[in-house]
């Protein structure tokens, strides 16, 4: 069985200032290169969504800081599971700025049910693979500093 994890979780931010986004953005590279994290943030006016992907200890650390950061609330974990392969291998933290198509998810992201949860899940995964394959990523923000690890 594979050591890789993969997971997708959604919450609410606090605060309105871009500067903590940048912040936000600045330690989760800076923490996931370290620990052999990828993976890629999506975000619109008042909503996060994120697939975080590594060793599974890395992966349960990384969600725990994301839980405790007060520049979040309501986090949502959707789904935590092994997977075969890294998706965004390339990327410490790929940052995608795109309010509508993340707003069209928020019933599902938000729906108590399990099966919400997993189409959300889904969704929000299919979504950053597509943004990111063509180039949406906003300010070109490839930590060439803190380069991925490939699995």
């Amino acid at each position: 069985m594979s050591d890789l994890y993969a997971l997708v979780y959604v919450s609410r931010k606090t605060t309105g200032a871009q500067s903590d986004i940048d912040a936000i953005l600045r330690g989760a590279r800076k923490f996931n290169a370290c620990c052999d994290i990828t993976g890629a943030l999506l975000f619109n006016d008042s909503n996060f969504a994120q697939l975080i992907e590594g060793p599974e200890t890395a992966v349960k650390q990384a969600f725990q800081r994301i839980k405790r950061d007060p520049r979040h609330c309501d986090v949502k974990q959707l789904s935590f599971e092994p997977t075969q392969r890294r998706r965004f291998g390339e990327w410490s933290m790929a940052f995608v700025d795109s309010s509508q198509q993340l707003r069209e998810l928020e019933p599902l992201m938000w729906s108590n049910d399990a099966a919400s949860a997993e189409r959300a899940s889904q969704k929000i995964l299919d979504l950053l693979i597509t943004l990111v394959e063509h180039d949406e990523v906003a300010g070109g923000w490839l930590a060439s500093s803190t380069p991925a690890v490939q699995a």
